[in-house]
């Protein structure tokens, strides 16, 4: 009889813990690889290799600079054609958290060598922190930060358009801007910090890529889909016909924890499509 009354509490508190355990100190140290097939209507030109970096938010937990390297080091073994760093490069208060200086290891995703470059746009706690130093640092480590501004790129003998577009969640996108230069027609890879600006990219872009949600950072199916009511959670939709990929990336904010999400690198093979 004792050892019913105190077997199962002892077994829920053993459980609980595990839980914990996993989430604020295992996997947020697991960083895997994911390699995601994109078809693009009318993509021109050869299969792209695109590597996708989000949500770094250095100086939380098991993010230090450390951390960073390794993960330049992931990505730059993949060999992309292009990088795209799409945002939260810093963290505000978090439980363990400390602040690391961005010039300690922009330098190491810059120095990626990917024919197509290494590109960035500025998120959400990037605008709540100190946003010149921390878009100074990109730039001077070699990482061409497009906020609002678009550049061509060649893959093969045919052209396509980068976009970058601000970050919706803190009210600095400028859509009509970041597409000023761009020609009708074109061909657009559009990348922001967070997948909310695709409502008004459907007759824009042919492919958006974004991060932002962490993947939910605590993924019970079914329970957390109710709870959070995320639209683009993590991984490929179609939304207005329109390819929009949603990388969960790497680090934690608000609280040091990851369960059902460990952080992930995303390589996006960008294939011409029916």
């Amino acid at each position: 009889m004792v050892r019913r009354r105190f077997g199962l509490p002892l077994a829920l508190v053993a459980l609980t813990t595990a839980l914990v355990i996993w989430g604020t100190v295992v996997e947020p140290q697991r960083l895997i690889l994911r390699d995601e097939p994109v078809e693009v209507p009318a993509w021109p030109g050869t299969p792209l290799k695109v590597a996708l970096v989000a949500d770094l938010h250095a100086g939380a937990p098991f993010a230090d600079v450390a951390k960073m390297r390794e993960v330049a080091a992931l990505v730059a073994a993949q060999a992309p054609d292009l990088v795209l760093m799409l945002g939260d490069y810093s963290i505000n208060d978090i439980p363990g958290g400390t602040h690391v200086d961005p010039n300690e290891w922009a330098s190491d995703f810059g120095a990626i060598a990917a024919p197509l470059g290494v590109f960035a746009v500025l998120g959400n706690h990037d605008w709540w922190n100190d946003t010149s130093s921390i878009r100074s640092a990109l730039e001077a480590g070699g990482i061409r930060v497009l906020e609002n501004m678009a550049v061509p790129l060649q893959s093969g003998a045919k052209t396509f358009w980068l976009v970058g577009i601000g970050d919706t969640f803190t009210g600095n996108d400028r859509v009509s801007q970041a597409f000023a230069a761009v020609p009708e027609g074109a061909t657009v890879l559009a990348m922001s910090h967070g997948p909310d600006v695709t409502d008004q990219l459907a007759d824009r872009a042919s492919l958006v890529v974004a991060g932002h949600t962490h993947g939910g950072q605590i993924y019970i199916p079914f329970v957390s889909q109710a709870l959070l009511n995320l639209r683009w959670r993590r991984g490929l939709y179609h939304p207005g016909g329109v390819p929009l990929y949603v990388t969960s990336g790497i680090g934690n904010s608000i609280l040091p924890i990851r369960f059902g999400v460990p952080p992930e690198v995303v390589m996006l093979r960008v294939e011409p499509g029916p």
